[in-house]
């Protein structure tokens, strides 16, 4: 497997790569986004199919996500504080789900 030092090399390698071959961070993002949404469509087909697929597909959402927010200058540092910070929302979100859930049994 791996390090994380060596997959954030070859991310940013990539990242190099789409912007020179789109020209610009518009066009890479725009781009990228509409390959998420291809993504996002073939990850319900697989998972409605049983197909495990859909993990290989899922992660190629992931790669585009981090494509696109260091396209746009994001840090390592500043990522980790972002993701934190959604997982601090998500965790807010479903639990006040849960207990709108328990009131109303």
């Amino acid at each position: 497997m791996k390090s994380a030092v060596s997959q954030n090399l070859r991310l940013r390698k990539l990242k190099t790569m789409a912007l020179r071959l789109h020209g610009t961070s518009r066009a890479h993002a725009i781009f990228t986004l509409g390959s998420m949404a291809e993504h996002v469509v073939e990850v319900c087909r697989l998972i409605e199919r049983k197909d495990s697929h859909w993990k290989a597909e899922t992660v190629d959402i992931l790669i585009h996500c981090h494509l696109l927010l260091q396209a746009a200058g994001v840090s390592p540092a500043e990522l980790d504080g972002l993701v934190s910070g959604r997982i601090g929302r998500f965790e807010q979100k479903i639990t006040d789900a849960l207990l709108g859930k328990a009131e109303q049994k």
